[in-house]
């Protein structure tokens, strides 16, 4: 007799591993388009900010073109959604869009563009690619100009808190103000330090090592130039020169070896060894001073003032 053995169908475990499977390639389906689905909405989303940045940057173009070659009052426009509008009373350019639910806003403030809005401002043009001139900037502006702002010695006079006749030789620090030198030779030494702004109508040597120009403050707290000098500067070997400020410079000069915020305002400038120019945190100094002959507002453009951007 044969005997009989009982076969349990698989049938019913092949289904259910099936479904399992089923299950979890659906869910994972679904989580991929999500995960596909979000990173496509975060795309859009970064190039509508990127548009909104960008249409807003180029009104701000558009809006300078229009004050300086139209009117004041063409500042104030609007397109595809982006609006320019420019306070004269406070020379204030607001330019705004909230395209897409984004908003992107810009407010700066307008100045006139003159001598000391850029780095280098002198009647012969300056070689800045010369490699013993380096500057770390991103706003190292050159302008070729016919002639230097005219200098009011009668302010600097009035307000100097030393005056000196001919010449003077400086080898430590010096009381803070404008220190005014009618003419002669002046020589700053090792040590040499002034927080002010040393005047001199004859020739400056720096003839020493760790000497320190800083800029001081006129009565109302704003800064003024650190040098002037009328005639030359000539520097020796060993100098070593820092200025914090702007300098002002009629004549020729001459440096071996310094370092300057700017801005520059002369005729020429000579760098025999090395300069550095870094002019970061300094934008107090790249203003108009106090002394100096008049901007011509009717015929100068408006210009955007150092680090007054605000985003929000």
């Amino acid at each position: 007799m044969k005997s009989l053995h009982k076969h349990n169908s698989e049938n019913g475990s092949v289904l259910g591993i099936i479904m399992i499977y089923f299950i979890v390639i659906s869910l994972t389906s679904l989580a991929f388009f999500k995960l596909t689905g979000d990173t496509r909405i975060k795309v859009v989303n970064i190039n509508h900010k990127y548009q909104n940045q960008y249409a807003v940057e180029s009104a701000i173009n558009l809006a300078l073109w229009r004050i300086n070659s139209i009117a004041d009052t063409a500042g104030n426009f609007n397109y595809d959604s982006v609006y320019s509008s420019f306070h004269d009373s406070t020379m204030t350019l607001s330019v705004m869009t909230d395209r897409w639910g984004f908003h992107y806003n810009v407010s700066i403030v307008l100045d006139y563009d003159h001598a000391f809005n850029n780095m280098f401002y002198t009647t012969t043009m300056i070689d800045t690619s010369d490699p013993s001139i380096n500057i770390f900037s991103s706003n190292n502006e050159f302008q070729l100009a016919d002639s230097l702002p005219a200098l009011d010695t009668t302010y600097y006079l009035a307000n100097a808190v030393s005056i000196y006749n001919d010449g003077a030789i400086f080898n430590d620090t010096l009381t803070p103000g404008i220190h005014y030198i009618r003419g002669g030779d002046t020589e700053l030494k090792n040590n040499s330090y002034l927080e002010g702004t040393l005047v001199v109508l004859g020739v400056l040597k720096v003839v020493g090592t760790n000497v320190h120009l800083k800029a001081g403050r006129d009565s109302s707290g704003a800064f003024l130039p650190a040098l002037i000098v009328v005639d030359s500067v000539t520097t020796t070997d060993i100098t070593n020169i820092t200025v914090e400020g702007a300098i002002i410079c009629y004549g020729h000069f001459a440096l071996k070896n310094g370092t300057i915020t700017g801005p520059f305002i002369g005729n020429d400038l000579e760098v025999q060894n090395s300069l550095t120019i870094d002019d970061g945190g300094s934008d107090q100094y790249y203003t108009y001073y106090p002394g100096l002959s008049s901007i011509d507002s009717s015929n100068t453009d408006l210009i955007i003032n150092q680090g007054t951007w605000t985003q929000y």
